[in-house]
């Protein structure tokens, strides 16, 4: 038998064997290396090496010859000025996969796209069709349905109570010294715009002016935080808002899980109520007043719920500072909190709140300048 030596396996050279390839084929007599891999280049298959007993057709080919070129019409061009479409960067094995004559010549041996691939660019290209609809529509967007009306288990619509409106009803009175107020902020839409999910901004935009005011409010009051979304997004929120030292400030952070509501209405999309009376009857928050050893404790005289909806202080409605909803447009967003600003230092200086807000409610300046 002949020996076939390889210099690059030791191991033939002891054994003094054939590779089994060429034990199947010996009369052949060609070197052994053509016939290791169909698959890569120089093996047989690319240097036009019939193999007997082997099936034509694919992977194997009797011989290779270049195929005649195809010939690609050419793109009339453009016209100056014209606007091209946005392309969804994808991979082009994914789009031959699933867009069967996208290609002229279809490949006779198509790559295998595993499933996650394909999944990932059903995804992404289901997202450039929404954003390209996004642009080709003119107008206004459409309003958004609705809220529902919260269940009876989970209080209802509330009205104002006799006893808070009869308080209001006094005559304001202004205090020589000021004294420290309760804010209760809102996030979205107050401090923060919280973009779609699909939408390839940032998630969360910061309303001009937003830490400057918010360093003000911990300096000269008592901060609550109260958003009518989730606990975890309120957190998300307050990461890129306040600091740690802030944080540890707060007299309360609350989110959904405060608003009394029920299972079904917390995760259905209701309409949520601010109730003052649920921040006033809380114990921890009570303890934050300054003159809490000496009776001190929080009401309707000194907590102003700062809120870009009106419907959600509805429960008390001369203590809710309403301001324009913050849709991330920095354009038309006026100096907002600067004005906001002022107008909590004059309601530091009133014995009751409420009856100053009934007669002088915050109002935007369009013409204000810092």
């Amino acid at each position: 038998m002949q020996t076939f030596q390889n210099p690059f396996n030791q191991q033939l050279k002891t054994h003094n064997r054939p590779p089994p390839l060429m034990r199947l084929y010996p009369p052949l007599n060609l070197p052994w290396q053509l016939f290791q891999c169909p698959f890569v280049k120089g093996s047989a298959r690319t240097a036009g090496f019939k193999i007997p007993g082997i099936k034509k057709g694919p992977p194997y080919r009797e011989s290779v010859e270049p195929s005649p070129p195809v010939q690609t019409p050419r793109k009339a061009p453009e016209p100056p000025g014209a606007i091209k479409p946005r392309i969804l960067k994808t991979s082009a094995r994914v789009y031959n996969r699933h867009l069967p004559g996208r290609d002229e010549q279809p490949d006779p041996y198509p790559t295998f796209v595993p499933a996650g691939r394909i999944k990932k660019a059903e995804y992404r290209h289901r997202i450039f069709l929404k954003r390209m609809k996004k642009l080709t529509i003119e107008g206004p967007k459409p309003e958004r349905v609705p809220y529902d009306p919260p269940s009876r288990l989970s209080g209802g619509v509330p009205e104002p109570k006799p006893a808070y409106l009869a308080q209001s009803l006094i005559p304001p009175v202004r205090n020589a010294e000021p004294h420290c107020i309760l804010v209760v902020l809102d996030l979205n839409g107050t401090l923060i715009f919280r973009h779609s999910k699909f939408e390839g901004r940032p998630v969360y935009r910061i309303r001009r002016h937003a830490h400057r005011f918010i360093d003000y409010c911990f300096e000269k009051f008592r901060v609550v935080f109260w958003s009518s979304a989730r606990r975890n997004n309120v957190e998300i929120m307050l990461d890129g808002l306040v600091s740690k030292l802030q944080r540890e400030k707060c007299a309360a952070i609350w989110g959904r899980e405060n608003l009394g509501l029920t299972k079904s209405d917390y995760l259905s999309r209701v309409q949520c109520y601010k109730r003052l009376t649920t921040v006033w009857a809380d114990p921890y928050v009570q303890s934050s007043h300054p003159k809490w050893n000496s009776g001190g404790r929080w009401d309707q005289t000194n907590t102003v719920l700062v809120d870009d909806s009106l419907e959600k202080g509805r429960s008390e409605p001369h203590n809710a500072l309403v301001v324009p909803t913050y849709d991330g447009n920095e354009t038309d967003d006026v100096h907002i909190l600067p004005q906001v600003h002022d107008y909590l230092n004059q309601l530091c200086y009133q014995r009751d709140i409420s009856s100053y807000m009934r007669l002088h409610p915050f109002e935007v300046d369009p013409f204000y300048t810092m």
